[in-house]
């Protein structure tokens, strides 16, 4: 069984790679998305682990997302 991923969504590019590369500097595995869309867009084939989500976003807030993926049982 592989190790559990730390989804990061943001929509601030900078904090997106600022994060990746902390959590990947203490031996974290991640997946980046620039919104809420690009991670739903694999949502059934994302790696078991954790999402590090942004709480503001433009098109879809990161409580919406939750709940989105909720509803599609994921």
């Amino acid at each position: 069984m592989s190790e559990p991923v730390i989804h990061i969504v943001d929509d601030d590019a900078a904090m997106r790679d600022s994060l990746a590369f902390l959590l990947g500097s203490s031996d974290y595995e991640t997946r980046i998305y620039d919104g809420p869309m690009a991670l739903l867009a694999r949502a059934e084939a994302l790696e078991p682990g954790c999402i590090l989500t942004d709480v503001r976003m433009p098109d879809m807030n990161g409580l919406e997302l939750v709940q989105e993926l909720k509803k599609r049982d994921v």
